[in-house]
């Protein structure tokens, strides 16, 4: 049985992958967030450049990162 505990590790497993990738390909982060778009790595949804200037290395949207705080 997948508790939210492992769903919480399975998440964060998943985004240090997408991440490594990202650095591995040689995307910078200013340019994330000068226009390209990232995909939040829960819902799919396309993470606002405001935010990846507040938070660069940001894999999440704002609502799925406070689930996955707790803080929802």
């Amino acid at each position: 049985m997948i508790d939210d505990a492992d769903k919480a590790t399975a998440n964060e497993e998943r985004a240090m992958e997408i991440f490594q990738k990202s650095r591995q390909q040689g995307a910078s982060h200013a340019a994330r967030a000068a226009g390209i778009g990232i995909n939040c790595v829960d819902c799919g949804e396309i993470i606002p450049p405001a935010r990846l200037l507040a938070m660069p290395r940001t894999l999440r949207c704002v609502k799925c990162a406070a689930d996955v705080e707790g803080r929802a």
